[in-house]
């Protein structure tokens, strides 16, 4: 498993107990629910204590209601940022990662990745991770994102390829199959979408659009290739 997206539906229905509690009870679950999965989103929101649901056409409302679900729907909702754990103080429900698949060390002076946009300013080591374009993550993550490995950020350095990244370890050289967080335990996706000029809704739209999404037998919804 190179890379992941991880939808915890446990986290949504947290964050929409805390939302109902300070009464907001309808949950956003427009545009698939905002790439959770709309009736994954819908059950744990419901379960959690939303007495209603948001979505924004007919056509995600009949998918609801042939699903089952008999809760009010209605086109407006107060967005998703708390739901799905955006912003702080709310437990963010996507989490992506990948993996470091090779380490190689570079010289001050050497040229990352295609068209050589950074060039190594000392000794180092870098890290590829399997994770790129192709797997949803933006390209504008090149020079300006930071991936969270070990516990620190370490930058991105060169341009994002289409399954692979770079990212610079300074002195460290840590194991193959270490995980690199892009945002959710350690961040979340708000931090990470500030980090390359995105809005936190372009980025999770994107990863899920790009993964095979599958329900695993507990709380989790899981995409990886």
């Amino acid at each position: 498993m190179l890379h992941s997206v991880r939808i915890d539906a446990a986290a949504i229905c947290a964050n929409a107990g805390l939302l109902a509690a300070a009464g907001d009870r309808i949950a956003d679950v427009s545009f698939d629910g905002w790439g959770h999965g709309a009736l994954v989103s819908a059950g744990a929101a419901l379960e959690g204590g939303a007495t209603g649901l948001a979505v924004a056409s007919d056509a995600e409302e009949r998918q609801l209601r042939s699903s089952g679900i008999t809760a009010p729907i209605s086109r407006t909702g107060n967005g998703p940022d708390e739901l799905y754990g955006w912003v702080a103080g709310f437990t963010p429900a996507m989490r992506v990662t990948a993996e470091v698949v090779g380490l190689k060390p570079v010289q001050p002076g050497d040229g990352v990745s295609y068209g050589y946009t950074f060039r190594a300013r000392s000794r180092s080591m870098l890290g590829m991770v399997g994770i790129g374009y192709a797997d949803g993550l933006d390209r504008a993550a090149g020079n300006a994102g930071a991936l969270v490995v070990g516990g620190r950020e370490m930058p991105i350095v060169g341009r994002v390829a289409m399954n692979v990244l770079m990212v610079d370890l300074g002195s460290e050289v840590v194991p193959i199959g270490t995980t690199a967080e892009v945002f959710g335990e350690s961040r979340t996706v708000s931090v990470w979408a500030t980090a390359i000029g995105r809005r936190p809704e372009e980025i999770v739209l994107e990863f899920a659009a790009k993964a095979s999404r599958g329900t695993s037998p507990g709380a989790n919804t899981v995409a990886s290739t």
